[in-house]
């Protein structure tokens, strides 16, 4: 099933693991420092649904935008950031004026998308390993042998790089 996926849509699902995962993460440590636990879980929970959905706009957005020229492609760019951007905005406006959950919280859910955007190069290597997916290497690349001499390629000593 893996295997089948297109790139965008596994980099997404990596993503959401990686959010869910350091939302976890932060959920576990928040708990063991703060007095108010139900206010930061709360916080937590709503910071890590605000990223994941960031990521699954960010994956429509970019994908609506490599269907035009690159005037327009930029226009829709921009018009998703700021859209992302005023919905973080307003959330913790919300979230400030009716004392929902712990802002700062919130905040750290809503980074668990830059760490999970670190950490997705690691977890597509793990689920490679989980899943037994081999990626890469010769038997992938395609070369036109008329271009490229192998033998001089193989006397200069450039075998891993």
């Amino acid at each position: 099933m893996i295997e089948k996926m297109n790139s965008l849509k596994r980099t997404v699902m990596e993503l959401l693991i990686g959010i869910v995962f350091w939302g976890v993460l932060f959920e576990i440590a928040g708990l063991l420092f703060v007095k108010d636990k139900m206010s930061y879980s709360i916080g937590i929970l709503c910071g890590i649904l605000i990223a994941a959905g960031m990521a699954i706009h960010m994956a429509y957005n970019l994908s609506d935008a490599l269907d035009w020229d690159e005037e327009h492609a930029r226009r829709i760019a921009r018009k998703g950031s700021f859209l992302r951007y005023m919905t973080v905005v307003v959330i913790t406006i919300f979230f400030a004026h009716f004392k929902i959950g712990n802002i700062l919280s919130c905040f750290l859910g809503i980074m668990t998308l830059k760490t999970a955007a670190y950490a997705q190069p690691y977890v597509h290597k793990l689920l490679n390993k989980i899943f037994n997916i081999k990626e890469g290497g010769c038997e992938n690349a395609i070369i036109d042998d008329d271009e490229f001499d192998f033998g001089e390629w193989a006397e200069r000593g450039f075998h891993d790089s």
